[in-house]
């Protein structure tokens, strides 16, 4: 996904979840397992725990960047997406991913802005396939550096 009427499709995309979830939120009671009370410590992202650089490793190895040479900055000068464009993508992002992954909470706000701001290129390059990728990626790391015997 690139371009920016795709970005302004993810921003409907998400303004849509977002109003959805909140209305769901909103009718959810205390003893309801969807409720914000019971789903607190609970994540949706299925991915192992882990710090905030095993997911922008990953996702610079997706974008087909192993190092983190060049940096966010100079990928963004090389994307077509806006500077708005952007900034709605990193809010995606950190809906689907950040705010899910079982580790965040132990995460800075600066890690946290960081694997916002690699997912969201992410999400601009490929879309909500990226993001599958991504969890796929984690889970074999994962996989390859906890073997079970």
């Amino acid at each position: 996904m690139s371009g920016y009427e795709d970005t302004e499709e993810v921003g409907r995309t998400l303004r849509g979840w977002l109003a959805a979830t909140a209305a769901e939120a909103d009718t959810a009671g205390p003893g309801d397992p969807d409720g914000p009370g019971e789903a607190a410590g609970c994540t949706g992202l299925d991915v192992p725990p882990g710090d905030a650089e095993t997911v922008t490793g990953a996702v610079r190895r997706l974008l087909g960047l192993p190092t983190a040479r060049g940096g966010l900055s100079a990928l963004l000068a090389r994307s077509s997406v806006s500077a708005a464009g952007f900034a709605e993508l990193r809010l995606l992002a950190r809906a689907l991913v950040v705010d899910e992954h079982p580790s965040a909470g132990r995460w800075t706000d600066t890690e946290r802005l960081d694997v916002a701001s690699w997912v969201a290129l992410l999400l601009d390059r490929y879309g909500e396939d990226g993001v599958q990728w991504l969890v796929t990626a984690l889970r074999e790391e994962d996989r390859t550096a906890n073997p079970v015997p």
